[in-house]
């Protein structure tokens, strides 16, 4: 193979290796279908106060925020980052609230998380007319 023949493949391959596999768009799909059902499960179980339960979604929530927060450190998106932290940090308050019977802080936490999700949301994330979202 000549010399400039290798180093275009070599380029072609650190170019595919920098970019996201397809299989972590994917993945990253299925978490947030994931958060989406924890939180109307933590919602639910805080409406009639089973606020075990709701810690537990909690934990659930801040476990997959941490997998969010290393999607987009490997993407080099330092707000999506920090809006991670944040839902991280958010989910955990509201399991440590929960475990205290603490319903006016879960509330207060449910609002930040909201808040946090929908500020990534509109930055990091495209409706396709297909149907689903891109995330970039």
């Amino acid at each position: 193979m000549p010399k400039a023949q290798i180093i275009c493949t070599v380029g072609v391959l650190l170019l595919l290796g920098s970019t996201a596999p397809a299989e972590s768009q994917d993945e990253y799909a299925g978490w947030m279908q994931k958060i989406q059902a924890a939180v109307a499960s933590l919602r639910a179980n805080v409406e009639v106060k089973r606020l075990g339960a709701a810690a537990g979604d909690a934990e659930e929530l801040a476990a997959t925020f941490q997998r969010v927060e290393e999607f987009w450190q490997k993407r080099d998106a330092a707000d999506a980052v920090r809006f991670a932290k944040q839902a991280y940090t958010s989910a955990a308050a509201t399991a440590k609230a929960a475990a205290q019977n603490d319903s006016a802080r879960i509330a207060i936490e449910l609002d930040e998380l909201g808040a946090t999700c929908g500020s990534c949301h509109n930055v990091h994330r495209q409706k396709l007319a297909t149907g689903g979202f891109r995330v970039f």
